[in-house]
């Protein structure tokens, strides 16, 4: 059961199904939903019931909390968490009844949630992100103690509009030792829903003067799936989310004699699904010496991309980076695109290209037990590409 956490004015407590109500009427309002990403309009009592439903499944897997904030017993709003337990990160998310704006509730409840994901959930760090033209919940986020950490250009598709986003994050306590430090009317919802783009029937390819992106065959799984399991936070960009298969050998040429899976299917599928493309990257002599990573999301038109290196080799990015972005823009009809490093250094390759630096996020990502930050970048097309 979601223990309450009470503050000088509020009670945050878990939602039960009685609350239905009450989410309609804050929820169904239209200034609501033209602030947030996932609230429909028109708001329904079915939408709410459902939503209410899946709430304690959400808590008993760890993958998030959500609690009702209230005022002298009255719903007046939400506020809630995503876990991503294996970075000890969360989202954090919130909504307030407009006739209750401006009275400091948010920023009160996003300090008490804050100190309960810190304590109580021992995560090492949060953040969030708004449309950049609500800049009210960005004052919100400063109060509750949380740093601007940059901005993203067109990141979210909402109601026919292509919106930019602030994005702000917080580490709890000290950085440890070895870490690097970090320093308009609303639109309307569109007449009808977006229509799906048509698949093509086979894997796009790229030939350059440097290499060619050609689908994966059975001969390249063994290297692949040792890049993979090298990805890092370049995992992001893979089609798939979650490992290949568990539990899983340690020692990636282990796995290639253990497990069944055909990878080159697994991409197809993927592919086939408009989730996005794993393609080979071969170099001018045509030898394999990377993997080309696309994971779109279609709703937004946009995709994060990345080159997984086979171990041993040089980074591919250089060479193939040019071709992933011409499929992106060209063939998979994409207007965004974005990427990840460690460090300005890694992404020298794609700022090469025009990628531009959007946001530094602070001990993002927990990789070989140690906590890093993550910088992240973006292309919109239409920009031109630097001279390769």
């Amino acid at each position: 059961m979601l223990a309450a956490l009470r503050t000088s004015r509020l009670i945050l407590r878990a939602f039960t199904l009685d609350d239905a109500e009450a989410t309609v009427r804050i929820c169904g309002q239209r200034i609501v939903a033209a602030t947030t990403l996932r609230i429909p309009h028109p708001y329904s009592l079915a939408d709410a019931r459902a939503w209410l439903g899946m709430l304690p499944d959400l808590a008993a897997s760890d993958r998030g909390v959500v609690f009702a904030i209230t005022l002298d017993g009255a719903v007046i709003g939400s506020i809630g968490l995503t876990v991503d337990r294996p970075h000890s990160r969360a989202e954090i998310g919130y909504v307030i009844d407009p006739s209750h704006w401006g009275k400091g509730y948010a920023t009160e409840a996003a300090r008490a949630v804050v100190e309960h994901a810190f304590g109580t959930l021992a995560l090492r760090r949060l953040f969030a992100w708004h449309f950049s033209r609500n800049p009210a919940s960005g004052r919100v986020l400063a109060k509750a103690g949380f740093t601007r950490e940059g901005s993203q250009r067109r990141q979210f598709l909402k109601w026919g509009r292509f919106e930019d986003a602030e994005v702000f994050g917080m580490v709890r306590g000290p950085q440890q030792p070895g870490e690097p430090r970090h320093g308009d009317p609303l639109p309307a919802p569109p007449p009808g829903a977006p229509t799906s783009r048509p698949v093509a029937p086979s894997p796009p390819t790229r030939t350059t003067p440097t290499c060619t992106l050609r689908p994966l065959r059975p001969e390249d799984r063994a290297p692949a799936l040792a890049a993979i399991d090298r990805a890092g936070i370049l995992a992001d960009a893979l089609p798939w989310t979650g490992p290949l298969s568990s539990p899983a050998p340690a020692n990636a040429s282990e796995r290639a004699a253990q497990d069944p899976l055909d990878l080159a299917a697994l991409a197809e599928a993927h592919r086939r699904a408009d989730e996005g493309l794993l393609l080979a990257i071969d170099n001018a002599r045509g030898s394999l010496v990377g993997l080309a990573a696309l994971r779109t999301s279609r709703a937004h038109e946009r995709a994060e991309i990345a080159c997984l290196p086979i171990p041993g080799l040089p980074d591919p990015t250089p060479l193939a980076a040019a071709g992933l972005i011409d499929i992106a823009f060209h063939d998979l009809g994409l207007k965004r695109l974005t990427a990840s490093a460690l460090s300005l250094d890694d992404a020298a390759p794609l700022l090469a290209l025009g990628f531009r630096h959007e946001t530094s996020l602070a001990s993002h990502a927990r990789i070989d037990g140690r906590f890093r930050d993550v910088l992240t970048f973006g292309l919109l097309r239409g920009e031109p590409l630097a001279p390769r």
